[in-house]
């Protein structure tokens, strides 16, 4: 079942286009600091002040939890979404939510022990090699692996992240066939980014050995 697409531009905004939308529409900020304002257009509930920002120590690294007021219980942590979960709103009169827990590749990051998550699938789709315009290969790969563009690479990038969301690695593309090495990066599932002029032309995942 299509649930939603969902995208995180270089901002840190991300956007959601549910079924019945026409067009992307602004979820989080995960940039915002204390004193700025979010719309939760969304959700018609009109806008609200980042009363305080913390941080929250999550499988090994601080993620950022942005709080609002007067919405005391909406909290925002950092590339996992609203702790009252992702598609409801927490602000419902005597009626609340709660965001129970958040996996990464089968593995929890966030919630209690005793947990049931629905698992979201999709990652392929966003997927704009299957126009020709990037392509990455080998993948998996052990030592290095060639991103080929068939577009112009003026201004372009590759951004590679661990599975936590932290950006581990930006390299810029100089050429249509460019070689990216592991160099220090541990084995394991990364996600990258490529973009031309700050828009995304491909997204994906390798896997290095």
């Amino acid at each position: 079942m299509y649930v939603a697409s969902i995208r995180e531009d270089l901002t840190k905004k991300v956007y959601v286009r549910m079924p019945t939308d026409t067009a992307d529409q602004l979820y989080y900020d995960f940039a915002l600091n204390v004193g700025d304002t979010f719309c939760f257009n969304y959700f018609g509930q009109g806008c609200y002040p980042v009363d305080y920002v913390d941080s929250i120590l999550i499988a090994g690294n601080y993620r950022r939890q942005i709080h609002f007021s007067p919405l005391n219980t909406e909290t925002w942590i950092e590339g996992i979404g609203s702790t009252t979960g992702w598609f409801e709103w927490q602000y419902t009169g005597s009626w609340s939510w709660q965001l129970l827990c958040y996996k990464e590749n089968q593995i929890q990051l966030y919630g209690t022990n005793y947990c049931h998550c629905d698992t979201y699938t999709g990652l392929s789709p966003v997927n704009i090699s299957d126009t020709g315009i990037a392509e990455i290969y080998p993948n998996p790969f052990s030592t290095s692996t060639t991103i080929e563009l068939r577009v112009d690479a003026s201004n372009s990038f590759l951004v590679v992240s661990d599975i936590y969301g932290q950006e581990v690695s930006r390299q810029k593309l100089n050429s249509k066939r460019t070689t990216f090495s592991r160099n220090s990066l541990a084995a394991g599932v990364y996600f990258y980014q490529i973009l031309k002029g700050g828009n995304f032309i491909k997204t994906g995942k390798f896997v290095i050995e």
